[in-house]
This record gives structure tokens, C-alpha cells and sequence, in this order.
């Protein structure tokens, strides 16, 4: 019997849904391991890397070369072999929103949408063995699902200074070695990590080659969906709008008409309205499935040797 699409439940097995968002999810990070180092070939092998770097030239605008902390884009024209000679030399391969070039990654994505109500998007990183970093302690503005597709990988992990952060709100240490990480992990084929977003953290190879997949979820926040019903008011009312008057913090009556405003802004937004907008902003995110739409608009052609005009009347124009 063929397996099922992956999808949010597959990705986290054994570990089940309910115990993921109960227990994990925007709390603590969880490290699915496992002894099937195949568990991902479905989704991404170490060849289809190869033939993802083959398939990103000549313009290479989805391809990045990591090294000491720094991502560098390939520019267009550049030979492939220059690609793989900087990955030899020690700098990691990145592959930005893969998802949207390779179609077996698709339906995982647009579960994993579907099921945060949230943007999703997938990046692969392929990291020589001996010891590499890409990058240097950080934390990222998104939670995070790493898939070890191949070889093994060390994660060290170095708490939350600030948690669940806006999105560009980065942490990175101010020097070498100045972050002092608190828990270590490795990661194996097959094996799977979950960081919620504000986790700081950090990866190296040991001794072989390492492909993992790093599955991004920015999700709809509440205080986006307030944030936007706010700006919807201020849009259809010019009291918002208007300027604070000169001196206005010596000058009689502005906190009562700041309150006045705070009030009819209250009055203004519908719990229900900025639920259904949120609703709407999330179904926006997602990214459909375009495969098929070609064939369902050639479906639709006149068959061969008819006449498409043949009943649109006396007043259809050549």
C-alpha cells in the first residue's frame, strides 16, 4: 500500500499532532529521532540536490553560498563548477524556497500552510563534512522543522533571549564564541527538529557531507490581525488621521481626546470581523498547487476541426 502525502502528522511520527501542539509547539524545542535514515527520500535525496544546483543556473537567483556567517548570492553566468569548487573549499550550498522548484516538497508545504494557517516555505542547505558552519549563533523571526536528509548534523542550542520575536528582529552574538549554548543534539538521517521561533541556535557538520531541509512557518499573530483591523479604522475615519496640535503636550484637553479616540477605536473594531480578515489574510498565504491548471485550461480547447465562431451570431468581430 502507497504511503500518504507528507504532511504535518508523517513529519512528526510518532510524535502526534495534539502532543506536538500541546507540549511544543511555540514552547520548547522537540527532536524526533529515529533509525530510518530514508524516512525523507520521498521529499529530497542527496541526488536530487545535484540536479536542483544543475537546474539553478544560469541565473542561480534561488542559489547562496554560506561561509563564516556570511551569504553571499551567485551571480548570474557563473559555472557550475565554481559552485561546487566553493562548496569543496568548505562553504555551505543554500537553496532558498526549494519547495517552489522541486514538486515533491509541495504538498508538505501546503499541508503545513494549511494546517498553521501561515506562510510556509522550505530551504536546503547541503554543508561539506570536517567541521563546517554556515552560520554563526542566531535565532530566526519564524519557527522552523529541520529534516536531516543526509550525514549527520550538530546542533547546538543557546536558549531564548527574547520570546517568540517579531519577525527581523534577529539575535546574533556580538563575537565569536560568545554565546554559550546549553543543550547539543545531533542530528541523523531521518531525524527531525523542531525550534519555535526566538531559539537560539547553531549547526556544524562532523566528518561526512550533510543535506537537511529547513521548513519555515511565519504564522498569521494575533497582534498582526489586531494591528491590521486598526489600520482598516483609521483608514475610513479622518479623525485618526489628523495631526496632534502644536504643543500638544502642554495644551488642555489632549488626553481627553486621546481617549475619546481610544474609545471610538474600541467601538470601531468587531472581534468577529478581525477573526474573518485573519482568516482571509491566512488563505492568502498559501501557495496553490499550479500543476494541472494548463491542462484543465487545454481540456477546455474546441476539439479539432470545429468551428469556434461557428454560433456567435451576426455580431461577433474578426
Amino acid at each position: 500500500m502507497p504511503l500518504p502525502e507528507f504532511d504535518l502528522a508523517r513529519l512528526l511520527a510518532p510524535v502526534t499532532v495534539e502532543e506536538f501542539e500541546r507540549d511544543f509547539r511555540e514552547q520548547q524545542p522537540l527532536h524526533v529521532a529515529r533509525e530510518r535514515p530514508g524516512h525523507y527520500r520521498e521529499l529530497l535525496t542527496l541526488d536530487d540536490f545535484d540536479r536542483l544546483l544543475a537546474l539553478s543556473g544560469p541565473d542561480f537567483h534561488q542559489l547562496r553560498v554560506v561561509h563564516a556567517g556570511r551569504k553571499d548570492p551567485v551571480e548570474p553566468g557563473t559555472r557550475l563548477g565554481t559552485v561546487y569548487d566553493a562548496f569543496e573549499a568548505g562553504a555551505t550550498l543554500q537553496v532558498q524556497h526549494v519547495d517552489s522548484r522541486w514538486e515533491p516538497l509541495q504538498p508538505l508545504t501546503r499541508a503545513l500552510g494549511q494546517w498553521a494557517g501561515a506562510k510556509v516555505w522550505a530551504n536546503a542547505y547541503l554543508t561539506p563534512g570536517g567541521n563546517a558552519q554556515g552560520f554563526v549563533p542566531h535565532h530566526d523571526g519564524h519557527d522552523v522543522l529541520v529534516a536531516q536528509i543526509h550525514g549527520t548534523k550538530r546542533w547546538r542550542l543557546y536558549g531564548v533571549r527574547t520570546p517568540l520575536p517579531f519577525e527581523g528582529r534577529m539575535f546574533r552574538e556580538s563575537s565569536p564564541g560568545a554565546a554559550r549554548y546549553d543543550r547539543h543534539l545531533l542530528l541523523r538521517a531521518g531525524d527531525l527538529l523542531y525550534l519555535p521561533r526566538g531559539t537560539i541556535h547553531a549547526a556544524a557538520t562532523e566528518d561526512v557531507t550533510s543535506l537537511h531541509l529547513t521548513i519555515a512557518v511565519e504564522p498569521v499573530l494575533w497582534s498582526t490581525a489586531i494591528q491590521d483591523g486598526i489600520r482598516r479604522v483609521f483608514e475610513q475615519d479622518v479623525a485618526f488621521r489628523r495631526s496632534m496640535p502644536p504643543g500638544f503636550a502642554t495644551r488642555p484637553r489632549t488626553e481627553e481626546t486621546m481617549a475619546e479616540l481610544l474609545r471610538l477605536l474600541w467601538e470601531r473594531l468587531s472581534p468577529r470581523e478581525l477573526v474573518a480578515q485573519a482568516q482571509r489574510t491566512a488563505a492568502g498565504l498559501q501557495t496553490p498547487g499550479a500543476r494541472g491548471r494548463l491542462t484543465a485550461i487545454a481540456a477546455a480547447d474546441p476539439a479539432p476541426g470545429s468551428d469556434p465562431g461557428a454560433d456567435s451570431g451576426p455580431d461577433c468581430e474578426e
